[in-house]
C-alpha cells in the first residue's frame, strides 16, 4: 500500500491513502520508540548476568534478541517502516549510519564471550541514542551505565523521558494506552 508503482489513480484515492499511511502519527511513533527502549532495558543486564554464571549460550541468545530490537529501533528512529525479520539487518544497513550499526551488531553476534558481547551492545545503544537526539527526542549521554556494583551494564534511566511521563503525547487516545512496562533494575 505504501510503495510500488501506481499506473492509474485518477481521483487520487490511492495517493491519499498512501499519504495517510506514510508514517505513524507522531504520538504513536514516540510510543513505539519508548516501547523498544523499554524492551531493551528489561533484559539488558542479563547478557552479562548469564555470562557471569558461565552461560555463554544464554548470554548470546539474549544479546541476539537485543540486536533484533536495536535494528527495529533504528528503523523507527529514521522513520522507516521496519521489514519483517528476514530483511531487517539488510534494511538497517541502508539507513543513515547503518554501516556503523551493522559492524557493531556483527561484533555482538560474533563475540566469543559475554564481556565483548556486552561492550558491543553498549556501543550500539550509544549509537542509537545519538540518532534519537538528532531526531529531536530526549536522549541520555551516556545511554548505558553500570548495573549497580556488578561488572555488567544496563540501559540508562529511559523511563524518565517516556512520552507518558513527559507529557509529550498530544492525543487523548495515545495517553490512554498504558505506558510500556519498565522493570526496575534491582536484582
Amino acid at each position: 500500500m505504501t510503495a510500488g508503482p501506481v499506473f492509474c489513480d485518477g481521483p487520487g484515492a490511492l495517493t491519499r491513502i498512501r499519504e495517510s499511511l506514510a508514517w505513524y502519527p507522531d504520538d504513536v511513533w514516540r510510543y513505539a520508540v519508548a516501547a523498544d527502549w523499554s524492551r531493551l532495558r528489561q533484559e539488558f543486564p542479563d547478557v552479562g548476568r548469564a555470562g557471569l554464571r558461565g552461560d555463554e549460550d544464554g548470554s548470546a541468545v539474549i544479546a541476539a534478541r537485543h540486536v533484533r530490537t536495536l535494528l527495529h529501533l533504528a528503523h523507527l528512529l529514521h522513520r522507516c517502516w521496519p521489514p519483517y525479520g528476514k530483511w531487517l539487518a539488510h534494511s538497517a544497513a541502508r539507513l543513515p549510519g547503518g554501516t556503523a550499526l551493522r559492524v557493531t551488531v556483527q561484533e555482538v553476534l560474533r563475540a566469543p564471550q559475554w564481556r565483548s558481547r556486552q561492550s558491543a551492545l553498549a556501543d550500539a545503544v550509544e549509537q542509537l541514542a545519538v540518532v534519537q537526539g538528532e531526531q529531536g527526542l530526549p536522549t541520555l549521554s551516556p545511554a548505558t551505565e553500570p548495573f549497580f556494583d556488578r561488572p555488567t551494564s544496563v540501559c540508562g534511566r529511559w523511563p524518565s523521558w517516556s512520552p507518558h511521563r513527559s507529557g509529550a503525547l498530544q492525543s487523548g487516545r495515545c495517553r490512554s494506552v498504558p505506558a510500556p512496562p519498565s522493570r526496575s533494575a534491582t536484582t
